[in-house]
């Protein structure tokens, strides 16, 4: 080998020749021919002969390097400052596949086109795309085309979108697993509200407005409810009215779905004036000769009025042998009694042989009738 592994050119130990002595063709040749190997080993100034291995510049640099041109030169420190410096890029730019999003690795076509939705230059979606995770929109989103949805797929379940018909009706649809239609659940029309083809549940706290219109389709909630109807809740033995209505006779009826009863009207009242209230007991009172007794009612009457008291019996005082009636005559003269709307006087009438007598003293129960006003 003309080099050693350092570089360093060494003659074969054969060359050295001796005075005096004849010269051979091995210290001739040899020697001639090792350095005829080194010379060609040598890199060429002019560039005519390629580099034949890999070079060790060994930490040095290589000075005044031209600007590369064809993809295979090698490029300087100027070109790679002025590529840092001009972020605009031109031909094609290949970087591989990102591997970790969370990371700032370079995003290649393939991957965007693959991982978001494709927008024109008016930021209008140019066709549907598939979108893994959450998606945050900040600005409006508009979808046009002759039959613009948003459509929300899963394995397995049905299928819904979001649809505005030629009629301009947005549509909340449904579909079976293989994108059949189903049904509608939610119609939205222009101008007169929104149409909910399904039944709906609330649940949770769903809350309404205070109602104002009685005539209109409004929702109660259950404040005004409560303030506004008469509830029908029993307590046990008795049963929950479900229905009210009015009979031939026109009188009132109530059911519970079972039965029904009839309410009484006013003509079946025994006072001809609603407002008119009757008290009705039992009272004993005692006599001490012509004694007038005050006897009060149990629930005075209105102030000012004066009720009307019947006692619809005659008694027999003190269990004695001579009749006896009790009598009560309002404002009369001779016995001054009264009747006030808390309480009413009695006194006793006794005969025997066809005459008044005063005495037949004891006690005697009556039955008392008293009609009058409360308010």
């Amino acid at each position: 080998m003309p080099y050693d592994g350092n570089g360093n050119y060494t003659l074969p130990s054969v060359y050295k020749a001796t005075p005096g002595t004849e010269i051979m063709t091995t210290q001739h040749n040899t020697p001639l021919e090792d350095v005829q190997a080194a010379l060609n080993a040598v890199l060429l100034r002019n560039g005519s002969a390629p580099i034949t291995g890999n070079w060790n510049m060994g930490t040095n640099r290589i000075t005044f390097l031209a600007d590369g041109v064809a993809n295979a030169d090698a490029a300087n420190v100027g070109q790679l400052k002025a590529l840092l410096n001009n972020t605009a890029l031109t031909g094609v730019t290949t970087v591989p596949a990102v591997t970790d999003w969370t990371a700032y690795q370079p995003v290649g076509a393939k991957d965007a086109d693959a991982r978001y939705a494709i927008l024109n230059g008016s930021n209008v979606f140019m066709g549907a795309q598939k979108v893994s995770g959450p998606v945050q929109f900040a600005e409006t989103v508009t979808i046009t085309g002759d039959q613009p949805a948003i459509h929300f797929t899963r394995p397995g379940v049905p299928q819904w979108d979001i649809w505005v018909g030629d009629d301009g009706i947005l549509y909340i649809r449904s579909f079976d697993a293989s994108g059949k239609w189903l049904t509608d659940y939610v119609r939205f029309k222009p101008g007169a509200g929104i149409e909910f083809v399904k039944e709906v549940t609330l649940s949770g706290g769903a809350t309404v407005t205070d109602i104002t219109d009685f005539v209109s389709k409004g929702v109660l909630n259950a404040v005004t409810a409560e303030g506004r109807y008469i509830k029908s809740i029993p307590v046990s033995p008795n049963k929950r009215v479900t229905d009210i209505w009015e009979n031939a006779d026109g009188r009132t009826v109530t059911g519970d779905g079972t039965g029904s009863n009839v309410l009484a009207s006013l003509t079946d009242l025994p006072l001809d004036d609603p407002e008119l209230k009757l008290q009705i007991f039992r009272v004993q009172i005692t006599f001490q000769n012509n004694a007038i007794v005050t006897i009060p009612f149990p629930k005075a009457f209105k102030p000012g009025t004066t009720p009307k008291v019947v006692i619809p019996s005659t008694q027999e005082i003190g269990g004695g042998s001579w009749y006896s009636t009790v009598g009560i005559c309002e404002g009369n003269g001779n016995q001054g009694l009264s009747i006030t709307n808390t309480q009413f006087q009695v006194f006793k009438i006794g005969w025997g042989g066809g005459v008044q007598f005063a005495g037949n003293t004891g006690t005697v129960v009556l039955d008392v009738f008293a009609a009058g006003y409360y308010s």
